[in-house]
């Protein structure tokens, strides 16, 4: 009897090590976020990225002068909430699709006086323009 309830608390013993060992967080390399826009040549699309102004920080279109087949026609930030200062909001880069082709659109979130290279995180698009 003896030998049992040893082999049964053994046997907890390492279910329960198993558990914990499970609900240790493990630390993951911070992924680039990757998303595909599809449209039409001439038509107009749109970018929303998260961003907060009223603290410097601004996403720039980082290859901008390698990107042929689309411009852009506007920049907008729309805080999350207008009366609190200080909030995070959505910057809106609108485009125009120029002509049928395929591009990468690069983004980079920049600190305070940042003139690139190194921002806080990238953002990369896949265009396709038919």
């Amino acid at each position: 009897m003896k030998g049992t309830f040893l082999k049964r608390r053994r046997n907890c013993f390492g279910i329960l090590l198993l558990a914990f060992l499970l609900t240790i967080p493990v630390a993951c390399e911070k992924e680039e976020q990757h998303d595909r826009i599809e449209v039409a040549s001439g038509d107009a699309f749109s970018i929303e990225l998260g961003a907060n102004w009223s603290t410097g920080y601004h996403w720039d279109w980082t290859n901008r002068d390698q990107v042929t087949i689309a411009d852009t026609t506007g920049l907008e930030y729309r805080p999350d909430d207008p009366g609190l200062g200080g909030t995070g909001g959505t910057e809106i880069w609108s485009f125009t699709a120029l002509e049928e082709g395929e591009a990468y659109l690069e983004f980079e979130y920049l600190s305070p006086g940042s003139t690139g290279n190194g921002g806080e995180e990238t953002r990369e698009f896949s265009l396709v323009i038919h």
